[in-house]
């Protein structure tokens, strides 16, 4: 027997007073936790970060003295505008161009058709609803491939 305390305590006498945690529900936790969680959040929100296009800068909106400490990163993603007489080739994209054709297809069908059923001098009559319609499912198709294939996947937050 091992005393412990004052008292003669066996090993197996011990580990009965142990409480079992294979019996018992971790749903009161996990609920408790995720309600602290919700409330640093509510009242410690991350800094909110704005950009000035016309100024070119970021502006963190933050208290420095209590978020931000001395040393610290701060890490941005960021896109920009590419200058076209810099980098010509970005007018050659094969799906701008099929989307821009499919644009001015729609905005024509969009014109004749408000003079549907006139014949032309060569005896052709055209009509605008069909061109509209092409052009409004040409462009519904290459819409779906923009956000297959050019998009980013969406980023899955949890917490």
């Amino acid at each position: 027997m091992k005393r412990i305390n004052g008292n003669d305590l066996s090993v197996t006498q011990k580990l009965q007073d142990f409480y079992n945690f294979s019996n018992v529900s971790m749903t009161h936790y996990a609920i408790t936790m995720e309600k602290l969680r919700l409330l640093d959040w509510l009242l410690n929100p991350e800094p909110t970060i704005s950009f000035n296009r016309l100024a070119n800068r970021i502006y963190l909106n933050a208290d420095w003295n209590y978020r931000i400490q001395l040393g610290a990163w701060l890490i941005f993603e960021v896109y920009q505008w590419l200058d076209e007489s810099a980098y010509p080739r970005i007018w050659h994209d094969r799906w701008l161009k099929r989307y821009a054709t499919a644009l001015v297809k729609r905005q024509w069908g969009s014109n004749v058709k408000k003079f549907q059923g006139i014949q032309t001098l060569g005896g052709v009559v055209l009509n605008g609803q069909i061109l509209y319609d092409e052009a409004t499912e040409e462009m519904k198709e290459l819409e779906g491939i923009l956000h297959s294939d050019y998009q980013e996947p969406p980023r899955i937050f949890i917490g």
